[in-house]
């Protein structure tokens, strides 16, 4: 699983992440998200639970970040890729594989 940004210039990259409210793009993939089951309705980033939901949490903790998860429109790996370079989103969170082709186009973190 591999958080990732563009790397494309914009307006905020000179701006810190802190303070700034993120928009994560995910896919449900379980175990890493999945919808969270309820009696009652959910709404924004409660409707989610998985490992990737917690990292971003996590993340968002330790960086100083608001975020909000959606999750990717057509349901697949390379939509959000696109979702990214089109502005729709600020990272990815999820079980990506990381490829030549992909690094060329976006900034990956690498598993230790």
């Amino acid at each position: 699983m591999e958080p990732l940004l563009s790397k494309e210039k914009n307006e905020t990259d000179e701006l810190p992440v802190w303070n700034r409210t993120m928009r994560v793009v995910t896919i449900m993939t379980n175990p890493l998200c999945m919808h969270a089951l309820s009696e009652v309705p959910l709404s924004g980033n409660e409707r989610y639970i998985g490992f990737s939901v917690d990292l971003v949490k996590e993340l968002s903790q330790e960086m100083g970040f608001k975020y909000k998860i959606r999750l990717v429109e057509d349901g697949t790996h390379d939509g959000m890729i696109t979702e990214i370079l089109e502005s729709k989103g600020d990272m990815v969170v999820a079980d990506l594989t990381v490829t030549t082709d992909r690094q060329k186009q976006l900034d990956f973190t690498m598993p230790v």
